[in-house]
């Protein structure tokens, strides 16, 4: 992560309180709401949302470990939270479902809330288009890169761009 401070909480974590708290979300759905969570906690709150960072590929921001978990539902509502693997000593390992920590920062649940109220009516589509637009965090880091998959998105930048949203409000 390029911020000095540490995440808020994990990708899967982030994605299983959309996927709980809102009905009919799809796989690209969800990719951008964490964007915008994590874009909107940079900054207001100087510090990463997730604890990955968000690659830029062909159809926007996307986070990779929430992309390869429900990519099975296609364009279909996600109907069971994600899942992780948690190694415990040096050959035991148990599946988790990740979930925001009950003694973490209650401002982490309410950004959350408050995303899902502001972009959570609009479109898959939508959202996505509204994360190509010239300008975007996405966007630049596609014209640096052209012919590159996979290419971080640095912090920095989606904080930068985010902050400018605010001072234009």
């Amino acid at each position: 992560m390029t911020m000095n401070s540490k995440p808020r909480s994990t990708s899967m974590a982030v994605a299983n309180w959309f996927v709980e708290n809102a009905s009919d979300i799809s796989p690209l759905k969800l990719q951008k709401l964490i964007y915008f969570a994590h874009g909107w906690h940079l900054a207001l709150r100087d510090q990463p949302l997730i604890d990955e960072y968000i690659e830029a590929w062909d159809y926007g921001p996307v986070v990779p470990s929430v992309y390869h978990e429900f990519k099975e539902f296609g364009n279909r509502p996600i109907n069971i939270p994600g899942t992780t693997i948690e190694l415990s000593g040096d050959t035991k390992f148990r599946i988790v479902t990740p979930r925001l920590s009950p003694e973490s920062d209650q401002s982490v649940e309410a950004l959350l809330k408050k995303i899902f109220e502001v972009y959570g009516a609009y479109s898959a589509l939508r959202l996505s288009a509204d994360t190509h637009k010239v300008g975007t965090p996405w966007e630049e880091t596609r014209k640096l890169h052209p012919n590159r998959k996979g290419v971080d998105i640095d912090d920095e930048l989606i904080q930068a761009y985010f902050k400018k949203l605010i001072r234009t409000k």
